[in-house]
């Protein structure tokens, strides 16, 4: 029965959260029109505030403009400075929502004193991630439990997607994940793979020139 359990759950789990191109609902989506194509994004419904938040920024065309400032091959792409303070409380829905390939999610600044979780204004990355042995699941395992103040550790099911599927599962349980790519992965895994100086600035800058709700 326990065994049949934990099936159940991962196979929930994947259903759920797959990047598939395909809806689950009518739920929000953003184009970021980059220099080096499109990109789709679906925003969930799970995270409210962040979906708010990201789509004012949007409308604002706040991103308009702006270059993917922090790009490291398998791992993240990343659009927004840091800023000085966080200001959106953390909306963290782990072990439901995990940092497979292809999620989208908001930054946090270095500091958090009060160990809240909270996440930046406009900082935001798309997961690209790797695959990961025992080895690296277990380092990862203990970075979690750090990062998150003790909220969180690898759950067994995901620890076993992450077997078979790229993802970073350091970063579980400390980033508030708000939405997924369900067009353009390509775009991003050619993003990922440009060539970046000392810094992880691509050398070449990719440009959002457009970001635009799609309904």
């Amino acid at each position: 029965m326990r065994k049949w359990m934990a099936v159940s759950v991962m196979l929930w789990i994947v259903s759920q959260w797959t990047v598939t191109g395909q809806t689950t609902g009518e739920r929000k989506q953003v184009t970021l029109d980059t220099s080096e194509g499109k990109i789709v994004l679906e925003l969930y419904d799970e995270t409210p505030l962040h979906r708010d938040q990201f789509l004012n920024h949007v409308r604002k065309g706040v991103y308009d403009g702006r270059t993917f400032n922090r790009v490291i091959r398998d791992f993240v792409v990343q659009c927004g400075e840091e800023e000085e303070a966080d200001v959106i409380p953390a909306e963290i829905q782990y072990p439901q929502i995990f940092h497979r390939r292809g999620v989208l999610a908001m930054g946090r600044c270095t500091a958090d004193p009060t160990h809240e979780l909270k996440s930046a204004n406009e900082q935001f990355y798309i997961v690209w991630g790797c695959l990961h042995d025992a080895q690296r699941l277990q380092q990862a395992d203990s970075l979690m439990q750090v990062r998150s103040y003790g909220r969180h550790r690898m759950d067994p099911q995901v620890r076993q997607y992450y077997q078979e599927h790229p993802g970073l599962p350091a970063l579980d349980g400390s980033y508030t994940i708000f939405g997924e790519v369900v067009e353009g992965l390509e775009i991003v895994e050619r993003i990922q793979a440009t060539q970046t100086n000392a810094e992880d600035r691509p050398i070449q800058p990719i440009t959002i020139h457009k970001a635009f709700v799609n309904f």
